[in-house]
């Protein structure tokens, strides 16, 4: 099992990737920077050292660090809404 869940594009070389697959047993959620290794034009795109991995049962405290951080951009950005920023999966 190796599912992608959400990716999106970083900047122009790179995206970001978040999918669920099993390591030794376990259900994993990653969450990778992958970068182009194009060749001859053809996109083939390669995991980066950036990125994390965690036991799914995990993923509701990076639920709570990414809600913060969001907080507190929204602190220095008060033009944006929440609204404004919904995720739509992939």
């Amino acid at each position: 099992m190796d599912s992608i869940i959400y990716e999106f594009q970083k900047n122009a070389s790179e995206r970001v990737i978040a999918k669920v697959s099993e390591f030794q047993g376990r259900q994993v959620f990653s969450l990778w920077v992958y970068w182009n290794d194009s060749i001859n034009g053809t996109e083939n795109w390669r995991p980066s050292k950036k990125g994390l991995s965690m036991q799914v049962s995990l993923i509701p405290e990076l639920k709570k660090a990414v809600d913060l951080a969001y907080a507190e951009y929204l602190k220095f950005n008060p033009e944006e809404t929440e609204a404004d920023q919904l995720l739509t999966p992939a």
